[in-house]
This record gives C-alpha cells, structure tokens and sequence, in this order.
C-alpha cells in the first residue's frame, strides 16, 4: 500500500512553484511519491489551454525527471471528452485499489468544491491536501467541506503563475530560474508561446495588473466573511462563466467587486445613495439593504478603477435585478448567492444544475431560492425584485 499525492494541472507550462508545492507536500505528509497528472481537456479551461496536450506533457516529464519521488501520468491526456476530477479519482482506485490517494489543491479550489461535477462522491476517493491561498480562510473552507478529509500545507510563497511564464516569454523576456532548466530549453528550442495567441492580460478587456489591484483593494476594504465571500463570489462567476461561454476574466473582476460598498451600514445606504447622486425610488429607501450595488456602481469608477460598463452594470443588478439581465448579470447574480461560504443547503439544488440546465434556467432556479430564503428568515424584500418576477414568469 503506498501514500501517492495527485498533482493535477494544464501545466501551460509547468514550473517551479508546482515543483516546490509537490515537494513540500511529498516531505510533510510522508508520502511515497507525488504523480503529476496534465489536464487533457479540463472543463474549466476549455478553450483557453494554449500548448496541446502532449507539449504539455512532454514539459512535465522534462521537469519531473532525475526526481524517483516524481511520476507523469497521461491518464487525463488520453481520456477522451472532458476531463473531470471525480472520474480521475474512481480510476486510479479501480487501477490500485490499496493506494491512499491525497490529492492537492489550493484553497481557492476548496472554496468551489462543492459545485465540482460528482462532488458527492469525492469525499470518499482521497484526503485532500489544501495549499493556503491569500484571501481565504481554510480552517472555515474546511469546515464548509462537510465530509472532506482535509489536510492542509504550507509551502513557500512563490509569486509565479503560468500565466507570468507565457507573457514574458511573448514579450521576449527570460524565464531562467522560474522554470527548470530543461523546460526553458525545450521552450527556446521550439518557440512555444513566442508567437502565436496573445495572452489574456495583453488582448483581453480586463488585464492581469487590473485584477491584480482589485484584489489588493478588496482585501484593504473588507474584511472576515465579506472578504471570503467577495472572493468565493470571484472564482464562482469564473467558473459560471467559462461553463456558459462569458469571458472568465470580467466575470471574476465583476464577482471580487460585487460588495464593494457591503462595508456601509444599512442604515448609512440612502446616505451613500444621495452623496453620490443616484435619484432613489421609495421602494429602493424602503429596502436600503439592496443599494450597495448599485452605490458600488457608481462609486468604483471615482474610487478605483475605470471599469467596463458591463462590469458596472452586472454589480448593480446583483442587488437591483432588471428585466433584461445580459448573461455576465445573471453570472453575478448567481455567484453572489451560492458561493460556497453561502449556506450549501440553500444552494445545493442550484450548484447541482451549472452546466445542466441553460444559464436562464439557472438565473431563474436562483432567483427563486434567494426569494423564498428572504420569506423564510422574515427579511424585507425589494418591491422591485417582485415586479421583475412576476413579469419573468408571466413570459412563461
């Protein structure tokens, strides 16, 4: 019986700071060895995975060898159709039923576990090895991951990404000491991300930098569940997003800002409203604990940042539903409400249908639940979001 670590990935490239994670968690738990395992076609990526699958792999066993702690496997890679967690697990047991299986990932990935596919059975298919990630809480993840044997390690803090890997070397920058050394010949000797396909920070509507700062100023602005939740909220409509075809990048800008104004007091919102100029409808002062998205609107542009108007829109409408929700808005709507520090209960119905039911049907399903969760706790409920459905609901 061996103690094997699971370390999935794109890998697009690999580099150091997967191998300075696998290691420490290799040391720390005592485990026999860590398997590497490349994404074929994982489902939360599709489309945006730049080298093909046996480049990918190819990198990885550069990287892993002269380790005899290290294995590759190609399990995923020659999985056909998409590639989900779940079935990886079920097989390496069917394959080793007498290994005990830990699998790695970091607590931005325990914050969306539950809405995983299959997440009901993952429990019982490995402990899962959690990597602290700025912003979030993991002995509150943890205990939010009922049934999840949860091990959690601390390794050292790199600042490196994929991400940072493909820009430099597209901008012609050197990538000596962020990868091995055998990776970073490969790359040079074949051109790989030299040219082709822009990276997302240089041609898309939000940049890497902006999300960057955005996540600095969050985390300066609020503070204990509102902070999780603004970052739950983030990676939820990041995963909404690339599930119903919106670009992943706003949508996680438009979820980490959704609460910006949550830090003002109910009782200070008409206030706020008024500082700011937005003309108040007596249904809105009625129910003050729906302004903070539409004061956050408003007030993000001179405060912060100059976003899309899309962006502006979806944060205001998360609160402020409108009859004619573009796609990103019902996004945030829904991410708002079943992040995963949000009761699981309440939203476990939801979760279960994202990539099942149509976006529409989702925004529907969710919208009903939030009404019926304000009946049932006895919290006032904005007029406005009863006109809104009873209308949806008279279009049938």
């Amino acid at each position: 019986m061996s103690r094997v670590g699971i370390m999935g990935g794109t890998f697009d490239p690999i580099h150091l700071a997967h191998l300075v994670c696998a290691e420490e968690v290799l040391r720390s738990l005592e485990l026999d060895k860590v398997v590497f395992m490349p994404a074929g076609d994982p489902h939360f990526k599709q489309g945006k995975v730049v080298a093909s699958p046996a480049k990918r792999l190819h990198m990885v066993e550069l990287a892993c060898k002269g380790n005899p702690h290290f294995d590759v496997s190609d399990l995923e890679i020659r999985r056909q159709g998409i590639t989900y967690t779940v079935d990886t697990l079920e097989q390496l047991h069917r394959e080793n039923p007498d290994d005990s299986l830990f699998f790695i990932l970091g607590a931005d990935a325990l914050a969306g576990i539950g809405s995983w596919y299959g997440s009901g059975r993952l429990p019982s298919l490995a402990t899962y090895v959690v990597i602290p990630r700025p912003g979030y809480d993991v002995s509150t993840l943890a205990e939010q991951a009922r049934g999840f044997t949860i091990e959690v390690c601390e390794v050292p803090s790199m600042d490196l990404s994929s991400t940072m890997v493909r820009n430099r070397i597209a901008q012609g920058k050197s990538v000596h000491y962020l990868v091995p050394d055998a990776v970073r010949v490969y790359l040079e000797d074949t051109g790989l991300y030299a040219g082709g396909r822009r990276s997302s920070d240089e041609e898309g509507a939000v940049s890497g930098r902006l999300i960057a700062s955005a996540e600095q100023a969050v985390r300066e602005r609020l503070s204990g569940k509102r902070l999780m939740h603004s970052f739950g909220a983030a990676h939820t409509a990041r995963a909404l997003a690339e599930a119903y075809g919106v670009d992943g990048d706003i949508a996680y800008l438009a979820g980490l800002l959704h609460d910006w104004d949550k830090c003002i007091p109910n009782d200070r919102a008409v206030e706020r409203a008024e500082e700011l100029g937005i003309p108040l409808k007596k249904a809105m002062r009625a129910t003050p604990s729906v302004l903070h998205g539409l004061t956050a609107s408003k007030a993000l542009p001179d405060e912060l940042f100059d976003l899309p108007q899309e962006i502006l829109d979806a944060i205001a409408r998360h609160t402020i539903p409108v009859m004619e929700m573009r796609p990103l808005d019902k996004i945030v709507y829904i991410a708002d409400k079943i992040e995963p520090s949000r009761p699981i209960e309440h939203t476990r119905a939801v979760r279960e249908r994202i990539g099942i039911s149509s976006l529409h049907e989702l925004y529907l399903q969710t919208f009903a639940s939030s009404l019926a969760w304000l009946i049932e706790t006895r919290r006032p409920v904005y007029t406005g979001s009863i006109k809104v459905w009873n209308a949806l609901m008279r279009q049938g």
